[in-house]
């Protein structure tokens, strides 16, 4: 945004003020505190295996007073090509609920999955 006054331009940044929580997840096989806002925080982990591969890739986002949680999964092994998404939410009330080792993690509840087998769609099931 520009304001002018006399010969003179001055610029004016607007600043907007952002929510951010603070929780610990389980991630990538150990517990990491996770700080997330309106951008999406993403975790990577996977690669080869003994039989093909698998990509694990969790997602965390704040929208509305709920952190979501998109867990996407990619895989191949001697069955063939294997893709999920999970979506779990969880209200910021209910982030530090569930005890697990002396750590309190979020209380996620399911609120949509889908899976695609591939091999299994080749062969028309």
């Amino acid at each position: 945004m520009f304001y002018r006054y006399g010969l003179m331009s001055i610029e004016r940044e607007e600043i907007a003020m952002e929510t951010f929580v603070t929780f610990n997840a389980w991630v990538n096989g150990e517990i990491k505190e996770i700080i997330v806002g309106s951008k999406p925080v993403t975790f990577e982990s996977g690669g080869p295996d003994d039989e093909g591969f698998e990509y694990v890739s969790d997602e965390y986002v704040l929208e509305n007073g709920v952190v979501i949680r998109n867990t996407y999964t990619e895989s191949r092994d001697c069955d063939g090509r294997m893709s999920s998404h999970v979506r779990s939410v969880c209200p910021v009330g209910r982030l530090s609920v569930r005890e697990f080792e002396g750590d309190k993690l979020p209380d996620w509840e399911r609120s949509d999955a889908s899976q695609r087998d591939y091999s299994a769609e080749a062969a028309g099931y």
